[in-house]
Order: structure tokens, then sequence, then C-alpha cells
């Protein structure tokens, strides 16, 4: 138990996993501060229910401060250099007559780095160089010399220790990527993709991915999810997510595909995933999209491409069957791989066996490939990805179910 001996005069407290306790008449709130004894000593005491996580304390960290500096006066938290509140920002001081009284740490920005370039000696060093110039820890790296193609890829998650932005590490790390010639990006960690979600009549991958993204195993943002059929419908308005519907014929194709085209933007998706969306795109859009279309293909690539491979298999006698992830380029089930999967089968099951333990194999291969998207671990290498292992903790979801 913390007791006012313990506390520094005028001290911000935030007392974290406070309990409600029912006895007699009376109600109390415990937690790990006297209160009796810390009353007179903290400048300001703030009780906090269990269960909350590093976000919610940050921001109640910002409010109780902000409330704290209007009761006396003071300046409100500002960051040193661009003077914006600490909403905005991870690095606080507080501020009094010109002086810097105390400097605080909210919840540090998470960013991922991603480099493509030629390979050549002292890449990894610049980029590290630049991020502990920059103040920041380096928590997972993964990195891929291709001998063949003489490219170099590279993807680096870091923690930004002392308030450093995403825009500021933008600018910094483009003077270090001249030198190489590199493409690279700096993605906020915490920021949810924005997604559309398309389907016909197979609804397995799309109830999948809509359980993964509601307890959270899938951080993205769903903005639509769009249909050539009103199948499921109700299931998606039942999530409280758009549906549309986008009747597709032979005559309205160009139309349907505009109007497919319409969502994506007025949206502002970065992401396009065919969860069985029976439908071959137009080479247009394949290209005007390239790298942002993840359809899932019933079939082991480059086996039983086109319509009904499960069919296709049967009549070839395979042991295995399995379901491949890829990129959507104009040729059909040609794009870059991303992820695959198998299952076993014997030659007493049936084709319609098939894809009943197709459907499961389908719906964790296109889960894995979103995955990988998401988190920037995939990189296109001509007709080939590079995907890189998951970060530690990548997997981790918000609740069990």
């Amino acid at each position: 138990m913390i007791t006012g001996d313990f506390i520094k005069p005028g001290a911000v407290v935030i007392d974290v996993g406070i309990n409600q306790i029912e006895r007699e008449d009376r109600v109390r709130l415990v937690g790990d501060v006297r209160r009796d004894s810390a009353c007179g000593i903290a400048g300001v005491l703030t009780p906090v229910p269990g269960g909350v996580g590093p976000m919610t304390i940050a921001c109640l960290l910002a409010n109780t401060l902000t409330a704290c500096c209007r009761i006396t006066g003071w300046k409100t938290p500002k960051d040193d250099r661009h003077g914006v509140s600490f909403h905005e920002c991870s690095r606080i001081s507080l501020v009094r007559d010109g002086r810097t009284y105390f400097f605080l740490d909210g919840a540090m920005s998470k960013y991922i780095m991603t480099v493509t370039c030629t390979s050549r000696r002292g890449i990894v060093a610049a980029l590290a160089g630049f991020l502990a110039k920059n103040g920041c820890n380096i928590n997972d790296s993964a990195q891929y010399d291709d001998p063949e193609t003489d490219r170099f890829f590279m993807r680096m998650s870091f923690i930004s220790e002392e308030g450093r932005g995403l825009e500021e590490l933008r600018e910094g790390l483009a003077e270090v990527a001249n030198d190489f010639d590199m493409n690279f990006d700096i993605h906020d960690a915490q920021a949810k993709m924005k997604v559309v979600l398309m389907v016909s009549r197979f609804g397995h991958c799309l109830n999948d991915l809509l359980y993964r993204w509601r307890i959270g195993a899938l951080p993205i943002d769903i903005v639509a999810v769009i249909s050539n059929h009103l199948d499921y419908q109700k299931v998606v308005v039942n999530h409280d997510l758009p549906f549309h519907h986008v009747p597709v014929t032979k005559a309205n194709k160009p139309q349907a595909e505009a109007r497919i085209m319409e969502i994506v933007e007025e949206t502002r998706a970065d992401l396009i995933v065919l969860a069985r969306y029976m439908q071959v795109l137009s080479d247009a859009m394949c290209q005007k999209m390239s790298g942002r279309i993840i359809n899932i293909h019933h079939s082991f690539l480059p086996s039983f491409k086109g319509a009904n491979p499960y069919k296709q298999a049967f009549k070839r006698g395979v042991k295995l069957i399995g379901a491949t992830a890829h990129y959507v380029t104009a040729d059909l089930d040609e794009g870059p791989i991303i992820e695959q999967d198998v299952a076993r089968i014997t030659h007493a099951q049936s084709s319609a066996d098939y894809v009943s333990i197709g459907r499961d194999v389908e719906a964790q291969v296109l889960a894995r490939s979103m995955h990988a998207h998401i988190q920037h671990r995939t990189f296109l290498n001509g007709d080939r990805t590079v995907v890189f292992p998951p970060s530690p903790g990548a997997h981790a979801s918000e609740r069990m179910g």
C-alpha cells in the first residue's frame, strides 16, 4: 500500500486497479494508494478501474494534467519542439514561466519501416544508425538479399522513445534513402488499414474474417462489404458494417466495376480482399490496384487454375488439395503468391468432400495473407513475393472470443 511518505508533494498520482468494495451500508474504492494519507500530499489523485490498457492510462494522465494546469493557471502540456497538445504526441513536458519542471513519456509510438533497394554494403548499418540517432529502439528486424535479382528487402519495427513523429522520421530517412536509392516508407503500427471485402455465394471466408475482425485478431477497418448477390446482406448488416449490392451481368460488367471503384475511392480503401468473389476483374482495375487486391483461390497454385479446381483435382486423383492467396493481376490466377497451405485426402473421398475439406484451408490461408499484408510484411519481387515472419506479439488479439 502506497502512503503519503512515498509521494513527492504536489505530484500527480494515478492509482491503476481500483475495485469497488461494498460493506454493510458503505461503498469503498480500494486500490494501491492509501487515499487518506496521499490526498494531503499529492497534487492530484486519479483512480483508474482495473483492466484498462496503456492508451487509456495515457489519456487519463493527459486529462489529469490538463485539469491540474487549468486549476493552477499553469501552461497546458506541450511538446517541446512543435507546441502541439499531449493528445497529438507522446512526448510532453510541463512548463511554467519558461522553465521545464518535469518531462513525461505517454504511450510511446510504434512504427514499421519497410525498405527495398539494390543490394550493397552498409544498408543495415545506415538504417540502424538513423534510428538510434533519432531516439528509436528496434524491437524486431527481418531482411532478405535476393541473389537472383540483386534486390535487398528489409522490415524493421521500432519504438520512438523520444517522441519523434511519423512525418519527422520520414523526412529524416529520405536523406539516408537518397544515398542508397531506396524505396522506403514508415508506417504507424497502430493505424488500421481500410479494407473492402468482396464476396459472392460462398460465405466461409467472409464469416471467418468477420470473426477475426470482431475479436481483434485481424486489426483492420472494414469500410465496406460488396457482393453481387444478397445472400450475406443480413450477416454484414448485423455486424454494423456497410453492405453494397452490386449485381454483375455480361451486359453491365463495366458499369458494375465502375461502381465498385467508386466505393473503393469513397471509402479510401487501402486493400480489396476477394473472399470467394467469383467474378473476374478487368485488366484496368487490376493495374490500378496493383499490389492492393488479394484473392483466395481454392487450389494449390500453379495447379488447377480457373474454374472448378476441386473437380479438376478429383479427376486427376490428387492426394493433396490446397488453397492459395495471391495478389491479383491481369493474368487469371497468375499473381504473386502470398500464402499457401494443403490438406491430405484419399482416393475414397468425393469431389464434394474436397470442397468441404478445402473450406477451412481457404479461410486460414486468406486470413494469414491479409495479416501479412496489413502488417507490411509482404514485398513484391517481380512475379514472386518476399514475406517476412510476424513480429513477436503480432498475433495477439484483443479478446478470446
